[in-house]
């Protein structure tokens, strides 16, 4: 879509230099990509689900605790705050299109009472260089259900096989680096979203260089990769107490 001078969703955002959607307008996931002022602030009132803001440059102030690059603005589902840009800030702002938090995942329904704002930094909940699940990927989790990952350029790809996950699935691949990776015919250049419905069998591969991506999902979810049995890709199962469930 277009970059245009306001936000591109709608919610209460002001000093907005440009911002763009990178999700379909009949996904289950939305995914906008802004570039704010210096003091812009994003207010979010009671009526969302689960939503998080990664900062790209720049940093987000809520209530004096500051996120870096790197890091992310958690925001849990009915939780009213603002978050204010430090310097020009770039962000990228992922969540659902159904407010209601899903009630059937891996861990069942979310808590009703204690719901916050949680600012997770650049080092996520696992250190820089903790071996994902699938062998050849490495990364941190920033929360549970998204993550920061970094395809080595001595891996073909995310994953030796194709896999499918039991939930939908956005990923966008870093606007920092030159390389491509391919997803079936397609190439997908730095920058680009990759909208994934659940049950989809895929699998990304570069031409052997690295290159790293963020990867969203509503809630926890299993993956089966080809030859494999079907595994939990839940970071609170994976590292055990290292990890927290932020829902």
């Amino acid at each position: 879509m277009p970059a245009a001078s306001t936000y591109a969703t709608a919610q209460e955002v002001s000093g907005v230099a440009w911002s763009k959607q990178l999700s379909p307008d009949d996904y289950s996931l939305r995914l906008v990509v802004s570039e704010l002022t210096d003091g812009a602030v994003m207010r979010w009132g009671t009526d969302h689900g689960d939503e998080a803001v990664c900062v790209l440059e720049g940093e987000l102030d809520v209530d004096g605790r500051r996120c870096p690059p790197g890091g992310a603005v958690v925001v849990e589902a009915g939780v009213a705050c603002a978050a204010t840009a430090i310097g020009s800030t770039r962000v990228a702002h992922y969540g659902p299109t159904d407010s209601t938090p899903p009630a059937d995942g891996l861990l069942g329904p979310a808590d009703a009472d204690g719901h916050g704002v949680h600012i997770v930094g650049e080092r996520g909940l696992v250190p820089r260089g903790q071996r994902h699940l699938l062998a050849n990927v490495v990364g941190r989790f920033v929360v549970s259900y998204l993550s920061h990952l970094r395809v080595p350029h001595r891996a073909s790809g995310y994953g030796p096989t194709s896999i499918s996950r039991t939930i939908t699935r956005r990923t966008r691949s870093s606007s920092s680096s030159k390389v491509s990776c391919g997803l079936g015919s397609y190439r997908c250049p730095a920058g680009t979203a990759i909208s994934i419905p659940a049950q989809m069998r895929y699998s990304l591969r570069s031409d052997g260089k690295a290159f790293k991506f963020l990867n969203y999902r509503r809630d926890a979810s299993r993956f089966a990769a080809a030859g494999r049995e079907e595994q939990s890709e839940l970071a609170l199962e994976i590292f055990g107490e290292k990890i927290g469930d932020f829902r």
